[in-house]
């Protein structure tokens, strides 16, 4: 069972975590602290400008989040490559 949920996570991990990002965006929208206490904006983040806005925030963000995954990956990769060749090679009997 725990590893059906781990291959299920790594496999919509993306889809997670722009659904994670777009909550957090939006309840911090929702509500505003001020010196009288916290005020819930329901009405105005239920607008659809609103929400597109957060959907706009959230894919941009998991846009930057893939491409340094990726220029990570790519740098992990090359120093490993690296350090293979400079290895030096040993001679079998």
């Amino acid at each position: 069972m725990k590893e059906l949920s781990q291959q299920l996570i790594e496999r919509h991990q993306n889809k997670l975590l722009f659904i994670v990002i777009w909550l957090h965006v939006s309840l911090l929208n929702t509500i505003n602290v001020s010196g009288y206490g916290p005020i819930f904006l329901w009405s105005e983040n239920s607008q659809l400008f609103t929400v597109f806005i957060n959907l706009i925030v959230a894919s941009i963000t998991l846009l930057f989040y893939l491409i340094i995954k990726k220029i990570t990956v790519s740098l992990c990769v090359k120093k490993n490559t690296d350090n293979l060749k400079s290895q030096p090679k040993s001679s079998s009997p």
